[in-house]
């Protein structure tokens, strides 16, 4: 039986960025951000970002304002920040951020101004072209930011992260896994941490993988951790079952960024992750 090492010092948490759009789904990661700021410390910036409506018809609409639209997000925002504030008992400091653009491009300018340590937003699996658009954002954030971003499915709430899971293919670690951001964010939840690797009949087995466990097993160190080989002939679904059955509180997962076809494939399967997973998944992306 493995045993786990307990980290006795937790660093204090920097800044969370959680992007809303007022939506429940949003508002439910909101409030699991909210929690999470309080659990660890540090301040909780809250984003909302809008754009000018588009008509693809030939029939005038009536129109609204920048102004007006700006203003409606600035209330909603306000009004947002003044009901978490008195849920938390200004235990934390919460600011918002009110903006003109596309969410992952405002997210990536946050990033530059303030120490985050943690972004977060809500995402809901559904079918046909919704699962298109509501998914969108939540992958052009994980696409485009280089911060770990945690994705929370609908009707999550928020508790203490006690055990998480490191799902990797196994190739590549080097390349593809941002090691110190993971022993980062496990020493703050002081979690227990299994690395995980799902496969079936040794289909992606190949003869460096030996080689790549050794070398994500040295990445990881000192940190104490175990590996778990999983069979199944899904990923996602193996994923899913191996955390429902051990009580795992968080997924950890790196998506590839090194060559197209790479991209298009991760982007796959990043998006079946976000859009089946039950649990919550932080995404890591290397950037160095």
């Amino acid at each position: 039986m493995v045993s786990f090492h307990k980290f006795v010092k937790t660093p204090q948490m920097k800044n969370i960025v959680v992007a809303t759009d007022f939506s429940p789904i949003a508002l439910n990661a909101v409030h699991y951000a909210l929690q999470l700021s309080i659990a660890y410390g540090g301040e909780l910036i809250i984003v909302n970002t809008y754009q000018l409506p588009i008509s693809y018809t030939e029939v005038p609409l009536v129109t609204v304002s920048l102004e007006e639209i700006k203003k409606v997000s600035e209330e909603g925002l306000l009004e947002l920040k003044k009901n978490l504030e008195k849920l938390s008992g200004k235990k934390i400091k919460i600011n918002t951020i009110s903006k003109l653009g596309d969410i992952a491009e405002v997210l990536m300018e946050i990033e530059e101004e303030y120490n985050i340590t943690l972004m977060i937003a809500g995402t809901k699996g559904v079918s046909g072209l919704e699962r298109f658009w509501l998914g969108s954002n939540t992958l052009r954030m994980i696409e485009k930011t280089t911060t770990p971003i945690m994705t929370i499915p609908p009707g999550i709430k928020y508790q203490k992260i006690d055990k998480v899971v490191l799902a990797t293919d196994l190739l590549d670690v080097e390349e593809t896994t941002d090691a110190e951001k993971i022993k980062n964010l496990i020493t703050l939840f002081n979690s227990k941490l299994s690395v995980i690797n799902v496969d079936h009949n040794k289909r992606h087995f190949t003869a460096q993988t030996p080689e790549e466990t050794i070398k994500l097993d040295e990445m990881l160190h000192p940190m104490v951790h175990d590996f778990v080989f999983i069979e199944n002939e899904s990923v996602t679904e193996g994923i899913n079952r191996y955390v429902e059955e051990n009580q795992i509180d968080v997924i950890f997962m790196m998506p590839r960024v090194h060559s197209m076809l790479e991209k298009i494939m991760e982007k796959s399967k990043s998006r079946e992750m976000v859009y089946h997973s039950k649990f919550p998944i932080i995404h890591f992306k290397k950037t160095s």
